[in-house]
């Protein structure tokens, strides 16, 4: 310490004699830049190091923090405090998890959270809405990950962690938080990395084992789905109650204790309960019983929309006739039935009446739409009410831009995103938020029939009742919210695009300027 001056000296000597062995001295330093990165510093650096318990930054006269971490371990999973914030922590020998904790309860991180760490954090964003950390590779700076041998490696290592604990929570045998296995849906970010990561997880993820009630053991790629139209209380209520499907579900307390497990395993597995289960499943008494009459209506709509098509295309008949008696017989039958006659076209009652032996009333028509007034319309489906009676949309614009008119019209924010392909045209969020996906067709009467395309498909699947298709005519629009689960498409081999010819929906009149 020849060249360091008696004031330093000193220091360094009260440093040694507090047990520190290691003191980096730096000359020339400029202490507010140090001072503001100080201030900068966040304390989930020090998640994933595990050797250090406190941390003390003092900086004489400007700044002082000290950070102490808290580390315990219950059943397996490491639960890591430092001041006011908790995250648990999930570990292999090569890769980590971290989800954070608010009250007990595992939340989503914030987009500044949810990185990538090489023990300490990166700027680049986590797929998912938790921490990930893992040897990669990153550029000098620490701050960026490299796309190379070593992070595909630990890529390997994160999917490795991340099956393992699917499949210790989908047996039973890791206590988790209820909210874990909903934070591996949706993706966030769509960065190269994320993407490598995401298709590597969803191979391994479709083979990991996972043990039904029958104590049977299947790969996540052989379970069987609930139809998505079904809501999450009637899957649940059919998972409990079903004798048909009991044995090829999971334990009843899985789908009790963690939130999202139907909608998590549908993300791996394309299998569902054909029609002919369906149909097994409402010849049950119990259920019946335990379902809602509107849910029962439903799932007989689907089924005879379903059974119809199939006889239609390939003359194949299905078996209605005791599921049906079934629903006669039961407690508010007869409203089932009377319901169904609402959801169902003349030929499908026509079949049920044929397969079934019933003889239920025909009704009107569903596919002549009724102009009615707009204001009401907005009422009855929570529009903002408008002053005058019919929107304007000029006759030369695109059909494009003329749904922007009207949903400009009816108060909405829209941005049209039709040259991005992205499965439809138009993005609008009304008044209250609530955001509209909308493909829009051109057609030149309500005869004629329209197509969507593979793309188009996916994303109607994907928004369920946020996407709409809007059928632009020389003076109105036809909006068709839910079209998947509304209407009936036929699949023609030609460029392999859904086909509709039938369609209702809320019909909106307009003027040409």
């Amino acid at each position: 310490m020849s060249n360091v001056n008696f004031d330093i000296e000193k220091e360094l000597q009260s440093f040694i004699q507090q047990g520190y062995t290691t003191v980096f001295v730096f000359k020339n330093a400029n202490v507010q830049k140090i001072v503001d990165e100080i201030r900068e510093f966040s304390s989930d650096s020090f998640i994933f190091l595990k050797s250090i318990q406190e941390c003390f930054i003092s900086i004489q006269e400007c700044f002082t923090q000290n950070y102490i971490m808290k580390r315990i371990t219950v059943d397996g999973i490491e639960c890591f405090s430092i001041q006011d914030t908790s995250w648990r922590i999930m570990r292999s020998k090569s890769a980590a998890l971290a989800f954070k904790e608010e009250n007990g309860e595992i939340i989503n991180c914030n987009a500044k959270e949810a990185v990538y760490h090489c023990f300490l954090p990166t700027l680049d964003r986590s797929p998912f809405d938790f921490k990930i950390n893992a040897d990669f590779s990153t550029d000098p700076s620490r701050k960026h990950l490299v796309n190379d041998s070593i992070t595909d490696a630990a890529l390997d290592d994160l999917v490795s962690l991340i099956c393992e604990l699917v499949a210790s929570v989908l047996r039973g045998e890791v206590t988790a938080d209820a909210k874990m296995l909903s934070l591996f849906r949706g993706q966030k970010s769509f960065s190269s990395t994320n993407q490598k990561l995401i298709s590597k997880l969803k191979k391994k993820i479709a083979d990991v084992r996972i043990k039904m009630n029958d104590s049977s053991e299947i790969s996540i790629a052989q379970y069987k789905n609930l139809p998505e139209w079904l809501d999450p209380q009637e899957k649940a209520i059919i998972r409990i109650y079903s004798q048909t499907i009991r044995d090829t579900s999971l334990p009843i307390e899985v789908y009790q204790n963690y939130f999202q497990v139907e909608e998590f395993l549908t993300e791996f597995s394309s299998l569902e309960y054909s029609n002919e289960e369906l149909i097994c499943i409402l010849e049950e008494k119990i259920i019946l019983e335990k379902l809602p009459k509107d849910t029962i209506t439903k799932m007989s709509a689907k089924i005879v929309k379903k059974a119809s098509l199939t006889q239609r295309l390939y003359g194949k008949k299905t078996n209605i006739e005791y599921a049906f008696h079934n629903i006669k017989r039961a407690k508010k039958g007869t409203e089932i039935l009377d319901a169904l006659c609402g959801e169902l076209s003349e030929s499908e009652l026509q079949y049920v009446n044929t397969n079934a032996k019933l003889e239920l009333k025909n009704k009107e028509d569903p596919y002549i739409v009724e102009n009615k007034n707009l204001t009401n319309l907005f009422k009855r489906e929570s529009y903002q009410e408008v002053k005058s009676s019919k929107p304007k949309v000029a006759k030369w614009r695109s059909a494009e831009q003329r749904v922007v008119q009207l949903e400009q019209f009816m108060g909405h924010s829209v941005q049209d995103v039709s040259r991005m392909n992205v499965g439809y045209d138009i993005e609008s969020t009304t008044s209250k938020g609530e955001k509209r996906y909308i493909e829009v067709k051109s057609l030149n009467n309500v005869n004629t029939e329209f197509t969507i395309t593979n793309n188009e498909y996916t994303a109607a699947h994907q928004y369920g009742k946020q996407y709409y298709i809007c059928l632009i005519f020389d003076d109105k629009a036809i909006y068709i919210q839910d079209p998947l689960n509304k209407l009936v498409f036929t699949k023609r081999i030609r460029q392999w695009e859904w086909v509709c010819d039938e369609y209702c929906g809320i019909e909106m009149p307009f003027d040409i300027e």
